[in-house]
């Protein structure tokens, strides 16, 4: 069976991701024992000399089954296995310290309070066609990653996107590939080959073996691209609204979703 660990901090966020992991397991069909772990950060010098060690360990180990509380009513409440996991240090290093400890397969982190996040389409209307609903999911995936890419640009300013490769079966659509264009100001370029995984996979083993000393020189020269997308300038514009509209909307629409998180994680009981 398999074993994941959900990083629980006591927040609304912490919960999301703990409603995300049980709906896995109610709707996905996954059997696994979940583990909700928490890190408690290291005490300082100061705490470690009045207080000392063994009382602040204690203390630590209070305070984090406090914040497990409400993620342990959750499971409690689905009836599924789970085990609890606390740790003392840094909270990064910790999580993975206790990921390999407790033999786990995977780790859920909630991310921004989006734990529980769900679809939708927003402003449609009886005039709105098939084609419209099917080229606004192509859109909103460019959106989210102009998204991203607003927040890389924002802690990496000195950093240049020339171009953007693209792998996979998306690739093939030109519109699609057009539309991502526009939204990110960005070329879109295609490689010559879509089996890149296995390429890669292949070049590693290639490597291990001695056969192709120089990885990166290696990688250059098997990713020979194909077909280039350039952005086009007005539509660009027009997009820039747009993504932000769709920033804009995932605040209102949070805790409906966690709602709808909360209701699916919440077991069907047939009282007659």
């Amino acid at each position: 069976m398999l074993r994941i660990m959900i990083a629980v901090d006591g927040s609304e966020l912490a919960l999301d991701a703990v409603r995300h992991g049980l709906m896995l397991m109610r709707r996905g069909g996954l059997q696994a024992t979940l583990v909700l772990g928490h890190v408690q950060e290291e005490a300082t010098f100061v705490e470690l000399a009045t207080r000392g060690a063994d009382m602040v360990a204690a203390a630590s180990v209070e305070a984090g089954q406090d914040l497990l509380a409400s993620a342990v009513a959750l499971v409690d409440a689905a009836g599924v296995p789970y085990e609890t996991e606390i740790g003392l240090g840094s909270p990064a290093a910790t999580l993975v310290d206790m990921v390999e400890r407790c033999g786990c397969d995977a780790l859920i982190v909630g991310a921004r309070g989006m734990g529980g996040l769900r679809g939708a389409w927003l402003g449609f209307t009886w005039t709105h066609t098939k084609a419209h609903l099917y080229r606004a999911v192509l859109e909103s995936i460019a959106y989210d990653y102009a998204a991203a890419l607003a927040v890389v640009r924002e802690y990496s300013p000195s950093v240049h996107f020339s171009e953007v490769r693209v792998i996979g079966g998306g690739a093939n659509s030109d519109l699609w590939n057009q539309i991502k264009a526009d939204v990110l100001g960005v070329p879109y370029v295609r490689l010559q080959r879509s089996d890149v995984a296995a390429l890669g996979c292949a070049i590693l083993a290639g490597a291990a073996v001695g056969i192709y000393p120089d990885l990166a020189a290696t990688a250059r020269r098997f990713s020979q691209t194909v077909g280039r997308i350039e952005p086009r300038p007005a539509y660009h514009r027009h997009y820039e609204a747009y993504v932000q509209a769709y920033i804009q909307a995932f605040d209102p629409l949070r805790s409906v979703y966690q709602t709808l998180s909360a209701l699916q994680a919440t077991p069907f009981v047939d009282e007659e």
